[in-house]
């Protein structure tokens, strides 16, 4: 029976280790036997996760800790991000024991303060409901995160929210205004309907889809991209049903409709 890798710390690095605990005595090419017998999906798994730990010691010796900051990137890697998820599971008991010690064993910062705390609740919030939509008056594990969600929308508007908590939220993608997500959301369907209908998205400027201006909502999108002030996100939707970024062909089908 095959045993897949289980990481260890031993003098601050990650060490691939038998059943028995020992050090593997296997040559490099019965390494690389074995491991062709691990399943792929396991092999990039445990690879992603020793890669994202040696970057943590890297940050760990050029800073003498493990308080990585929640946006902090590393190695075009989101470190912060990744501390903040191994905490995350620790707490669900969901991290394996041997990341458990390599993580101890480096002096891995498993207590946080009380608004790092919160960050993760609302990142279990949003891996169990996929959004960041959370009821104002919602208590998670005796915490009322909903209140918490609301006084950072505040804050942010008012710009009384400190810019590295500003920088942490927006590294997990939190949305700011939901009333705006909404509003793109229901007008990038009408988008949608349209497209089904007519098979491209040149929508005429005058053009109204049922009660709202959809033709001035297309030209909005197209100055935004212009000014690249467009979020690369409603860009990135907005190309999948072919969106017409140029504005001469909406006007000439707009005059052949009069």
């Amino acid at each position: 029976m095959q045993h897949s890798p289980s990481y260890t710390a031993s003098a601050q690095r990650p060490s691939l280790r038998g059943a028995d605990g020992a050090a593997s005595a296997k040559s490099p090419k019965e390494q690389t036997e074995v491991a062709n017998q691990i399943p792929a999906h396991q092999t990039r798994r445990d690879a992603n996760w020793n890669r994202m730990f040696e970057l943590l010691l890297a940050f760990k010796e050029n800073n003498n800790h493990c308080k990585v900051p929640t946006p902090h990137v590393q190695g075009g890697e989101k470190l912060g991000s990744w501390v903040c998820r191994q905490r995350h599971l620790k707490n669900k008991r969901q991290l394996q024991k041997g990341r458990v010690d390599a993580l101890h064993q480096i002096g891995f910062t498993w207590k946080i303060d009380r608004w790092n705390e919160m960050l993760e609740l609302l990142l279990d919030f949003k891996e169990k409901n996929d959004h960041y939509r959370v009821p104002n008056y919602y208590v998670q594990d005796g915490k009322k995160l909903g209140s918490w969600v609301l006084r950072q929308r505040i804050g942010k508007r008012k710009g009384t929210l400190p810019k590295d908590r500003e920088a942490a939220l927006e590294d997990i993608g939190f949305v700011w205004d939901i009333r705006n997500r909404m509003r793109w959301v229901d007008m990038f369907n009408l988008l949608q309907k349209y497209y089904n209908e007519h098979g491209d998205c040149k929508v005429p400027l005058p053009h109204v889809e049922e009660g709202k201006n959809l033709g001035r909502w297309v030209r909005t999108q197209q100055l935004l991209k212009k000014m690249n002030s467009l979020h690369t996100g409603r860009e990135y939707v907005l190309n999948k049903i072919d969106f017409n970024w140029e504005t001469s062909t909406i006007r000439e089908r707009s005059k052949a409709s009069f």
